[in-house]
C-alpha cells in the first residue's frame, strides 16, 4: 500500500512539474507574439515606399520580397516565407550616394533565374544596381555598374521570355521618359528608347506588366514652365500600351510614333481632361486584369486644401474612357493602387484622411501629404464604391500613412505594402508594413 502511494505522489508530482512547465513555456510563447509589431520595419525614411518607383514587392515561389528606402536612404530588402511564416534578417543592398534626398527609391525585379535586381540611388544622376549573389537569396549582393548617367524612378519590367524593360526618367524635370533592355539579365543594355518627349514637355509615367509580352502606361504632364499657372501644376491623365509585337499603340488601337510630345498624346491618347476645369491631377497608376485590359486611378481636384481632391477610377468600355469618383481626399500628395479581382470586382487601396498636415498652400509642402489607408471596393466594374474597411489610421496610432503599392503577383496574405509618412529628411524611424486579406503579416 505505502509503495502503491508513493508511486502515485511521483506520478502527481510528475504531472505538476509537466503542468508547471508547459504553463511557463506557453506564456512564453504568449508574451512573444505580444511583441511582435504590426510593421516589418521602423527603420524607413520620408517616402519609404512610394510611387511612381517600383515594384518594390513581388511574390516569388512561396515567399514575398520586399525592397525599401532606409538608414541613410539606403536601399533595404527583406522576404517572407509564406510556408514556415518566417520573415528573414533585414538586409542592406548597396549605398545610396543621395544625401538629404528622398528620389533614391528602390525597385525589385527578379529574373528567371530567381536572382534579385535592385536599382536605386538616383535623381536625375546615376542609377545604382545590385543583384543578389544566388537565386532567390537575400543576404548577399554585388554590385554591378551603374545602369545610366542619368535616371529618375526606375520602374523595372521583365517579359515572358526573359527579356528586362527598364523606365526610367533620364533626368531631371524637363528630361524625356525612356526605357532600356537587357537580353542578359542585366549584363548589358540597349541604348535608351524616347517614349516622351522632354522639353517643353514634362511628364510622370507609370509603367506596368501586362499579360503576355504586352506593357501599359499611364502618365500625365507637369506645367514646368509656367504656361498655365504660376505653379508647376500637374494635368491631364493619358494612357498608351505597346503590344506583343512591339508597337506601341492608343487604346483605339492607332500605332504610335515616338517619343510623344503633349500635343501628340492630346489628340490620341487622352483619358481626362484637366485642362478645360483648371484642375489638377496626380499619383496616377494603373491596374491590368487577366484579359489584359487597363485601369487607371489617379486624383484629380484643385490646389491643396482640406477636401478639394478626389480618387478617380477609369476604364475603357469598348468606345471611350468611363470615368467615376471614389472618395474624397484631402490632399493632391495622397496615393493609390488597385488590385482587379475580376471585369466588375475591384479593390482600391488609398491614402485619405488624417491630417491636413501645416495647412500651408506650398506645393511641394511634405507636412501636408498622408493619412489613413483604407480599402474601397466596387462590385460593378468600377460605376459605384463602398468603402470596406480603414486598414490603419491616425486615430489608432498617432502616424499617417501613404503610398499604398500593390505586391506584384501577390499573395493573398500579402497584397499591399505602404509606410508611415514622415516630413523629415533626416529621421530614419518611418515604420513599413504588409498587408494582406488576413490583416497584417507581423515580425
Amino acid at each position: 500500500m505505502q509503495k502503491n502511494q508513493k508511486s502515485l505522489f511521483i506520478i502527481l508530482f510528475v504531472l505538476i512539474i509537466v503542468l508547471f512547465t508547459t504553463l511557463i513555456f506557453t506564456n512564453t510563447l504568449l508574451k512573444k507574439a505580444e511583441r511582435k509589431t504590426d510593421y516589418f520595419a521602423a527603420t524607413g525614411s520620408q517616402g519609404a515606399v512610394s510611387d511612381p518607383t517600383h515594384p518594390q514587392g513581388i511574390y516569388y515561389k512561396g515567399k514575398t520580397y520586399i525592397v525599401f528606402q532606409g538608414k541613410d536612404f539606403d536601399p533595404y530588402i527583406i522576404s517572407y516565407d509564406h510556408q514556415n511564416k518566417l520573415w528573414s534578417n533585414l538586409i542592406k543592398v548597396g549605398d545610396n550616394p543621395l544625401v538629404n534626398d528622398a528620389h533614391g527609391i528602390p525597385s525589385l525585379l527578379i529574373d528567371k533565374d530567381g536572382y534579385l535586381h535592385v536599382f536605386y540611388g538616383s535623381h536625375g544622376d546615376s542609377l545604382k544596381y545590385s543583384k543578389s549573389t544566388n537565386p532567390e537569396y537575400v543576404a548577399s549582393w554585388s554590385d554591378q555598374p551603374d545602369v545610366t548617367p542619368k535616371a529618375t524612378y526606375p520602374q523595372p519590367i521583365l517579359l515572358p521570355e526573359g527579356t528586362f524593360y527598364l523606365f526610367y526618367r533620364a533626368g531631371g524635370h524637363l528630361d524625356p521618359w525612356v526605357y532600356r533592355t537587357s537580353s542578359d539579365n542585366g549584363r548589358t543594355w540597349s541604348e535608351e528608347t524616347t517614349i516622351l518627349q522632354g522639353n517643353p514637355d514634362d511628364w510622370y509615367l507609370f509603367a506596368q506588366k501586362g499579360e503576355n509580352r504586352t506593357i501599359h502606361a499611364v502618365f500625365y504632364w507637369t506645367d514646368d514652365l509656367f504656361k498655365l499657372e504660376k505653379e508647376p501644376w500637374r494635368y491631364n491623365i493619358y494612357y498608351m500600351f505597346r503590344d506583343e509585337n512591339g508597337y506601341w499603340k492608343s487604346k483605339q488601337g492607332l500605332i504610335l510614333t515616338l517619343p510623344l510630345s503633349k500635343n501628340d498624346a492630346d489628340s490620341c491618347c487622352r483619358v481626362f481632361d484637366s485642362e478645360i476645369t483648371n484642375t489638377h491631377t496626380n499619383h496616377a497608376g494603373l491596374a491590368v486584369d487577366n484579359f489584359d485590359n487597363p485601369y487607371i486611378i489617379f486624383t484629380s481636384g484643385k490646389g491643396i486644401g482640406l477636401t478639394s481632391h478626389v480618387f478617380k477610377f477609369a476604364k475603357w468600355n469598348g468606345n471611350s474612357w468611363a470615368i467615376s469618383d471614389i472618395t474624397g481626399t484631402d490632399s493632391w500628395w495622397d496615393g493609390a493602387t488597385l488590385d482587379v479581382m475580376s471585369s466588375s470586382k475591384i479593390e482600391a487601396y488609398l491614402t485619405a484622411g488624417g491630417t491636413k498636415g501645416s495647412g500651408r498652400e506650398g506645393i511641394f509642402d511634405d507636412t501636408d501629404r498622408g493619412g489613413n489607408i483604407e480599402k474601397w471596393v466596387s462590385k460593378n466594374g468600377g460605376e459605384t464604391w463602398s468603402k470596406e474597411k480603414t486598414i490603419i489610421s491616425k486615430e489608432q496610432t498617432g502616424n499617417i500613412y501613404n503610398y499604398p503599392q500593390l505586391v506584384e503577383n501577390h499573395h493573398p496574405s500579402a497584397k499591399i505594402i505602404f509606410s508611415q509618412w514622415i516630413s523629415s529628411l533626416s529621421e530614419f524611424n518611418a515604420k513599413v508594413y504588409l498587408w494582406g486579406d488576413r490583416g497584417f503579416l507581423k515580425r
